[in-house]
Parts: C-alpha cells; sequence; structure tokens
C-alpha cells in the first residue's frame, strides 16, 4: 500500500492569509495528503509569511527554522508577504528554502504534486483567486475573501508593495462559495479582504460593496455575516442602509491609527478626526449600542507629546468596544521608515497609558451589555469543565454552562456579568 503523503503549514497575520493557507490545505487533502500533527516530520512544510511588522517578520523566521530543524528532510516552502518583500532575505536562512509570493499561493498544489526540484524560485501567472475554500480547520465561523489588494500607500504600510493593486472577486463566485460553506455548516461568514470597502473599484463592470452584501443575504441559510474592516471614509448611507438588516452583525472594525490630524496626515491617512467622529456617531445612532472595534499605532515618528495626548483624549471620547495597539515598526521602502523614531521606553510608556485608557473604554462596552439578551456562535470549549466559550453578533466573547452538543451552533443568551477578557451568562433558548 502507497504510504500517505504529509504536510504541515503554519499561518502567520491578517485572516486573509488565514483563508488562503486553508485553501491549501483542502487542496493538498483533496489530493489525498494528511496534515502531520505534533512533533510528527512531514514531507512538506508551508510558512505562509507576515511582513506588516517587524514582528511579522520575526515569527515568521521563527517558524521556518523550526520546520528546517523539526523536519530535516522536508520541502520547506515560505509563502506570503515575506517573500514578496524580501525574498533574497528569506532564502538565505538556508539552501532547502523554496519561495512563493502571494500570486504564486494558488499555484503551490502543482509545485507540491509535480514534485518541482527543490531550490527552485516557484513563479507563475497571477492567481490571486484561484483558491477557495468550504471549510476552516478548527473554526465555528468561515472566512471568505472577496478582495485582494491596497492603493492607499499609507506612508507607514508595506501592504500595497507586497499584496499590489485592488482585485475584487467576481459576485457569482463569492455566492456560490458562501453557499457551499452554509452548506457545510457554517452560521456565521467573515467577508475578509485586504482592503474590503473597496470591492468593485477595480472595474465597473462590478457591483459595488453594499450591491454585493445584498446579493450575499439572500443566501438561503446564512446565518449571519461580519464584516472584517471598514475604512471611516467608506461608511456611507449606502452601506449602512444594507447592513441595518439583522442577518449582518453590528460589529464594525473601523482602524483609526491615531488621534491626532497631524499626525495622520503624515501617515497619509484620508481623514480628520472630524471626519472619523462623525462616522462613529452615525454608527451609534443608527444601531443599537454597536460594537465598534479599532486599531492605533503608539509612538508614530516625531509623534510630540501633545500629539500622543491628543490620541489619547480621542480614544477616551470615541470609546471603542476595543482596541489593537501596536507599536510602530519601520517597514523598508515605505517613506516613513525615513523618518526620525522616538526612543522605546517612550514608546513603552506611552503604550502602557493608552491601553490603560482602552481598557477602561471595552470594560464599560461590556458592562453595558449585562442584562441583555444576545445572540451567540458557540466555537470551542472553556477552560472549565462543563463550559463553552462563543462569540455574540456584537463580537465580544460569551462563557456559559453547556455541553459541547451546541458547538456551532448560535443561541440566545442572557449575559449575566462581564469580566476582564469574556462575558458570562445563561443559555435561554
Amino acid at each position: 500500500m502507497e504510504k500517505t503523503r504529509t504536510f504541515k503549514i503554519e499561518t502567520l497575520g491578517c485572516k486573509v492569509n488565514q483563508y488562503e493557507s486553508q485553501a491549501i490545505r483542502e487542496q493538498l487533502l483533496s489530493a489525498g495528503w494528511r496534515e502531520a500533527g505534533g512533533g510528527e516530520p512531514a514531507e512538506v512544510c508551508i510558512v505562509n509569511s507576515c511582513t506588516v511588522t517587524a514582528t511579522g517578520d520575526q515569527k515568521s523566521r521563527k517558524f521556518i527554522r523550526r520546520f528546517l530543524r523539526e523536519n530535516p528532510d522536508a520541502r520547506v516552502i515560505v509563502a506570503g508577504c515575506y517573500v514578496d518583500r524580501d525574498a533574497e532575505t528569506v532564502r538565505a536562512i538556508d539552501r532547502r528554502i523554496e519561495t512563493a509570493g502571494n500570486a504564486e499561493k494558488g499555484l503551490l498544489i502543482t509545485h507540491i504534486i509535480g514534485k518541482t526540484p527543490k531550490k527552485k524560485k516557484l513563479t507563475s501567472r497571477h492567481t490571486i483567486f484561484s483558491l477557495n475554500v468550504s471549510a476552516h480547520t478548527r473554526r465555528a465561523r468561515a472566512l471568505l475573501k472577496i478582495q485582494d489588494g491596497c492603493e492607499s500607500f499609507c506612508s507607514y504600510c508595506i501592504v500595497p508593495h507586497v499584496r499590489g493593486p485592488i482585485v475584487s472577486r467576481e459576485p457569482q463566485e463569492v455566492i456560490l462559495e458562501a453557499e457551499r460553506l452554509v452548506k457545510n455548516g457554517y452560521a456565521e461568514i467573515v467577508l475578509t479582504g485586504i482592503h474590503l470597502g473597496h470591492y468593485g473599484k477595480d472595474s465597473p463592470d462590478l457591483p459595488s460593496l453594499p450591491q454585493l452584501l445584498i446579493k450575499l443575504k439572500e443566501v438561503e441559510g446564512l446565518g449571519r455575516i461580519r464584516l472584517s474592516s471598514l475604512e471611516a471614509n467608506e461608511i456611507d448611507n449606502e452601506l449602512l442602509d444594507v447592513v441595518l438588516d439583522p442577518v449582518f452583525c453590528p460589529h464594525f472594525h473601523v482602524p483609526l491609527q491615531s488621534g491626532s490630524d497631524s499626525v495622520l496626515e503624515r501617515m497619509n491617512r484620508r481623514y480628520t478626526t472630524s471626519e472619523f467622529r462623525e462616522k462613529i456617531e452615525t454608527l451609534r445612532e443608527r444601531f443599537d449600542l454597536p460594537a465598534i472595534t479599532s486599531d492605533i499605532i503608539v509612538g508614530f515618528p516625531d509623534e510630540t507629546d501633545e500629539e500622543f495626548e491628543e490620541t489619547c483624549e480621542f480614544a477616551d471620547e470615541t470609546a471603542f468596544a476595543r482596541t489593537h495597539l501596536f507599536p510602530f515598526s519601520p517597514r523598508p521602502g515605505t517613506p516613513a521608515a525615513s523618518m526620525k523614531t522616538l526612543p522605546p521606553e517612550v514608546v513603552k510608556v506611552r503604550m502602557a497609558e493608552l491601553d490603560r485608557i482602552t481598557s477602561n473604554t471595552g470594560a464599560a462596552y461590556r458592562n453595558a451589555l449585562v442584562g441583555r439578551k444576545e445572540r451567540v456562535l458557540f466555537e470551542r470549549p472553556g477552560d472549565e469543565p462543563g463550559t463553552i466559550r462563543g462569540r455574540m453578533d456584537r463580537y465580544m466573547e460569551v462563557l456559559v454552562e453547556a455541553d459541547e452538543s451546541i458547538l456551532g451552533q448560535v443561541k440566545t443568551v442572557e449575559i449575566e456579568s462581564a469580566g476582564e477578557w469574556f462575558l458570562s451568562g445563561k443559555i435561554i433558548c
């Protein structure tokens, strides 16, 4: 009997990377391969890399070296953004490494099964949407990639350089994949892309994002749809009129990056704090207690004490339900990389102060949910026996006493208390 061939895949970074890794996993499984577990060596090891920050580079190198060390006879393939930014550095780690940029991920299966010679750089035509997904390993919510690329060129961001220009997926392909995911038991689909709000901007023959959402919400059996991220200047009445439908989660991730207009200008962001504030106010006027989450970069080059204080005041005023804080990370090839960086000790202090403020606003939002009845999709067992964790429409995590029979199901939960990291409640139906 022929031995089953094995693979491993490690994914770093964004939801688009997670989606693409799952698509590659499905291709290999469909070809009769098996995903190796634990310390078991594999024939092919894939690192789907990230380069959005120096930490992303560091973690990518860590997993590359681990695969090389623990799988001495394996083909080790590094794919994704780190390769597109600096393939030479990646290949210099070890002679065994093969590389594939983002546009080449769609042909990885051909290179793997076709036994492409080692040390050869993988090349192909642009194959952004040749990858698709029908299930998600260890997930109750399904990711669905509808768009790739970005043309905003914020001064600190490497993403437009490694992901390329905007490319949108054909609407019929999006609908077919959504139908397949629902058929396979997924109650929630998370729409993802590199610049989601620019879906359809690359061709007059494509629908806009709101027009696509109108089609998508008609998919039979689809319980809820979540938008992964939107820029403030992409939130308009056309979009909001559509997502007021209860199939859409009242959760809006709107990256702020800075609460200082002068810093936003240096970042080449395309809004002011007053414009951002207006959009947030509109969301709160039109939706019942929406979860508004955000990202903020701390310690952007030349950020003064006054500019940082403006960000602190704005973050406190805006009161995000959850805030992801990033210390500034210079990316070679971006304008901000040549700007004067702040001392690490200053950035550390500012991170701690902004974390204190945003933790308080997050706690206030969770407390406001106590006593409400919320829809929760249950995703995984809790840390304690007899408990299950899930995520509500408003994105907050909820813990209940229940058995694993409810995993993958949506239940109505009465929220009884709010903790530091999650809410607790009881299932009422």
